[in-house]
């Protein structure tokens, strides 16, 4: 994990900017969600800066291949998940906790389309012949 100070800022002789390899990156990602699981953290950006990765290479990376993208969607649903235990328990403000869990992609409705056929359902002229007999 990266240095930082006590602004959050970078430490002079960290090794933000070193190479890794996909496996470290792996490994690096999995103790991020784990951390996520745990609390720890409480937004992806949060997880980026603690990691050890340049900003750009950690979005890069996760783009780049799906183990990654994969463990970022589990650190960003245990934040969501995180999120909505401390507001039903009443340790997060429940008002911002939501706007938060919507930030976040979580939904709070299904919206479905449906599409309908051009065909009647009835055939209206049989309808009006049988009315007059």
């Amino acid at each position: 994990m990266v240095e930082r100070d006590d602004k959050g800022r970078v430490k002079a002789g960290s090794k933000l900017n070193q190479r890794h390899s996909k496996e470290k990156f792996i490994a690096i990602f999995e103790e991020l969600a784990q951390k996520c699981i745990n609390g720890e953290y409480l937004s992806i950006q949060e997880c980026q800066m603690h990691s050890g990765i340049a900003r750009r290479t950690f979005y890069e990376y996760a783009d780049k291949y799906p183990e990654l993208e994969d463990l970022k969607l589990q650190m960003n649903d245990a934040i969501i998940a995180n999120t909505n235990r401390n507001a039903l328990t009443g340790k997060y403000n429940p008002a911002s906790a939501i706007w938060r869990m919507k930030m976040l992609g979580e939904r709070d409705r299904q919206e479905l389309d449906v599409q309908v056929k051009e065909q009647p359902l009835f055939d209206l002229g049989k309808i009006r012949t049988n009315k007059g007999k």
